[in-house]
């Protein structure tokens, strides 16, 4: 893997809320920034100093790193979960802000994490473009 690095706003595990995994535990990976402003996201657009991480799977035991977050990390953070707590996660969720503005980054990260989990992309859509087939073959 190499020196590749992201700016989040946060990596936590919790219940899904919507679509179709409602009511499954996934890990969440937030992306900072956005290409729109909709006026219901609950997402700050901008990028901040720090990204929270949670410690343990859903006790909301924060940490902060400074952004951007080597995707080495993320990495860790996540088989370092699989590792201590087997079967809790359903998959994962790449969210944002919209995630497809690190799209070459993504490309890295994605068949890192495929190993651990299925991975489910949450995006507006609007920058399918920038998105290679080669990242829909690591996306469930």
């Amino acid at each position: 893997m190499n020196k590749s690095s992201a700016d989040l706003v946060e990596v936590f595990s919790s219940i899904q809320g919507e679509g179709l995994l409602v009511g499954l535990r996934q890990a969440f990976i937030r992306f900072s920034g956005c290409n729109l402003t909709c006026s219901y996201c609950d997402t700050e657009l901008d990028r901040t100093q720090y990204c929270q991480l949670e410690s343990t799977p859903g006790r909301r035991d924060f940490f902060q790193v400074e952004n951007p977050v080597p995707v080495e990390r993320l990495v860790n953070l996540i088989s370092g979960w699989q590792r201590g707590w087997p079967g809790i996660h359903h998959s994962i969720s790449i969210t944002g802000g919209e995630p497809l503005l690190c799209h070459q980054l993504l490309q890295e990260l994605l068949p890192a994490l495929r190993h651990y989990l299925p991975i489910y992309l949450e995006t507006n859509g609007i920058l399918h473009a920038n998105s290679p087939n080669s990242l829909t073959m690591w996306i469930t």
